[in-house]
């Protein structure tokens, strides 16, 4: 498990009941910033899920540690150095001998999935404006066709009376 564990591209873990990580893949040192000392001196796995997600975190646990499959779910990882990242966690009780001893699973960096999906809703908000802005150009478009239209007509009949007038001097003024 351990050696198959080192060859995956994302972070493998096991932890005990008492929420104590007991293994972890290298990739989880680049993942979240710990070193090989800062795992050997004992790490918790909840230290590393945010704050605000932690709760849901351990009950999450607690579920599947009574046997139900959750599937996948999404939390804020937390990383050494404070900043953090979204995550999807998989995991599966470990149970030896018949005995329930910890919890095993892996963790998704979510990171540029998430990146890429808010630069699609944002190219998207843009598209929608463009959209937008071709309706008003269409609309401004059309209205100043109309207004044409009204000016031509404005013009024409302007232009036929003052051929009358013109009309009228002159044959005023040759009789």
């Amino acid at each position: 498990f351990r050696e198959l564990a080192e060859l995956l591209p994302e972070t493998i873990y096991e932890m005990d009941l008492a929420g104590n990580l007991t293994f972890v893949n290298r990739k989880a040192y680049d993942y979240f910033g710990y070193t090989k000392e800062d795992f050997d001196s004992g790490l918790k796995a909840f230290d590393m899920i945010s704050p605000e997600d932690r709760d849901r975190a351990i009950e999450n646990v607690g579920r599947i540690l009574n046997g139900e499959s959750i599937g996948l779910n999404e939390y804020t990882a937390l990383r050494k150095d404070g900043t953090n990242f979204p995550i999807m966690i998989h995991s599966a009780a470990i149970i030896r001998e018949g005995e329930l001893i910890g919890m095993r699973g892996f963790i998704i960096d979510l990171t540029d999935r998430k990146r890429a999906e808010e630069e699609r809703m944002k190219l998207e908000a843009q598209f929608q404006q463009a959209q937008r802005l071709e309706t008003i150009g269409t609309l401004a478009g059309g209205i100043a066709h109309d207004f044409n239209n009204l000016l031509m007509s404005i013009q024409g009949n302007t232009s036929l009376m003052l051929f009358d007038i013109e009309r009228l001097r002159f044959r005023n003024h040759h009789y």
